[in-house]
């Protein structure tokens, strides 16, 4: 595996609200963090049980996630002219109900083998640094 590889895996167990997929890549010392919960969640433990509760209450309210392959770059703003940086990083770009919701996007950190670090960020940057590939790995 790569780390694009890895990166589908984690966009494929939101899409399908299947923690065993991510499960499966999580390294024994994951770390997860997230503006909306208070301290970081170490281990698979933590992890798992966050993600089985999470998971089944998106299924139960039929708001649908969607987990899209995307970019993220950084800009500058200066009298109201953006620019954007050359460097682009990959993330997920979350989306609930909706394809065009974004409420989120994920950084994920991984070596080719394991996910290390999940981070989840509530406010969604600019239009123009977040840009999606409209691939939803499913």
């Amino acid at each position: 595996m790569n780390k694009i590889e890895i990166l589908y895996k984690v966009a494929r167990s939101y899409n399908t609200l299947n923690y065993e997929i991510l499960k499966k890549i999580a390294s024994k010392d994951i770390i997860y963090e997230s503006q909306a919960v208070i301290k970081p969640l170490n281990g698979k433990r933590e992890l798992g049980k966050y993600f089985r509760g999470k998971f089944k209450t998106i299924k139960e309210s039929g708001q649908l996630v969607y987990a899209e392959i995307g970019f993220f770059c950084s800009c500058n703003i200066k009298d109201n002219i953006i620019s954007v940086s050359d460097k682009a990083q990959v993330c997920i770009i979350l989306a609930q109900g909706n394809k065009k919701n974004i409420v989120a996007y994920l950084l994920v950190g991984s070596d080719d083998s394991f996910v290390h670090r999940i981070d989840l960020c509530l406010i969604p940057p600019h239009s123009s640094i977040l840009v999606g590939t409209d691939i939803f790995p499913s």
